[in-house]
């Protein structure tokens, strides 16, 4: 591929990276559940909020794989792991042990602090997944089980069932649960871009029939389905696909694409607060919360990594890069792999 479809697709990319983050930072601020974010329990917020849990995490791991296949495993695995570790565990650390401190301190939860990361620390267990992800990716790509469609498949249909069956590993150590949740998802983008992977048009109508379905059952008029499920995955998946085929660029959003990582690992921080500072006021209004929430939420942690590039030691801790290694801000490969 020449420079020029790079930066195209870079540019594609980073919509939907963009995309992800607004949808995850909604999430957040709305709620996973009725017991946490603003706490709403029913209508049309809390609908929509779960009808797109089928699409949030799946987005990001999908953009991850598909950016992983630019710069695949080299068969150096102490490169490749190092480079991973320091480009993911050092700022889920940091970021991850901050929260956990916070957290404790204002909300008087209690931590098991011999254990914190061992056991993923709220949001921050994506990151650990995806790392454990890289591990295991290095080593079928090792084996050369991912060069070619048939062995490929293969996995997928294996990891796709583990996925359907929802096997939940007792002790939850480093997010091991969420990488088997995830690992369809990494496939799917990575075989989108390695085998140029083109579904019939039939997906479309497959993917509006099952998203009807599931919406049906988030308005109760269906049993729910869970997003481990056989629905679930096809939504996820063929989302993802549509978004990525759609070719959608959009300067705004990809903007926003390219603090991908710093907007993950820093906006639960800012989110929280901003909800607390309106509370104090006494503002109660659910738009202005869920607005404000939204735009500090993503724009935080833009100027938190603006002011941390100031200063390698501090861009490194924060973000998992030396300063002098960012050479170019618009192409930065590894920044795809933090998803997000």
């Amino acid at each position: 591929m020449d420079s020029i479809a790079k930066k195209e697709r870079n540019f594609s990319v980073d919509t939907l990276r963009g995309l992800a983050c607004i949808l995850l930072i909604l999430c957040h601020v709305i709620g996973v559940n009725a017991f946490n974010g603003l706490k709403i329990e029913e209508g049309f917020l809390r609908q929509i909020t779960d009808f797109l849990a089928y699409i949030r995490m799946p987005l990001f791991t999908f953009l991850s794989g598909y950016i992983y296949a630019y710069r695949p495993f080299n068969g150096e695995f102490k490169e490749f792991i190092s480079g991973k570790a320091t480009r993911l565990i050092i700022p889920m650390f940091v970021a991850g042990t901050s929260y956990a401190l916070m957290h404790s301190i204002t909300s008087g939860v209690e931590y098991r602090w011999l254990y914190l990361h061992i056991c993923p620390v709220n949001l921050y267990w994506f990151v650990e997944s995806l790392f454990l992800i890289f591990m295991f990716i290095s080593i079928l790509e090792s084996i050369r089980l991912l060069d070619n469609k048939i062995s490929f498949s293969f996995l997928f249909i294996i990891f796709s069932t583990l996925y359907i069956l929802d096997l939940k590993l007792k002790h939850n150590f480093f997010s091991i649960n969420g990488a088997i949740y995830l690992l369809p998802y990494f496939m799917a983008g990575l075989a989108c871009y390695r085998f140029k992977l083109k579904l019939p048009k039939l997906y479309l109508a497959v993917l509006l029939s099952v998203s009807t379905y599931a919406l049906l059952g988030v308005l109760d008029i269906f049993e729910k389905e869970d997003t481990k499920s056989i629905i679930g995955l096809i939504i996820g998946l063929l989302a993802c696909y549509s978004l990525l085929k759609s070719g959608w660029k959009n300067k705004f959003l990809s903007y926003i694409g390219h603090y991908s990582f710093s907007i993950y690992l820093y906006h639960i921080f800012f989110t929280v607060l901003s909800k607390k500072v309106l509370n104090a006021l006494s503002i109660d209004n659910t738009l202005l919360l869920i607005t404000s929430g939204v735009i500090i939420g993503i724009s935080l942690p833009i100027i938190i990594e603006k002011l941390v590039s100031r200063n390698k030691y501090s861009h490194f801790l924060a973000l998992g890069v030396w300063k002098n290694k960012v050479k170019n801000k618009e192409v930065n490969f590894d920044c795809k792999s933090k998803a997000i």
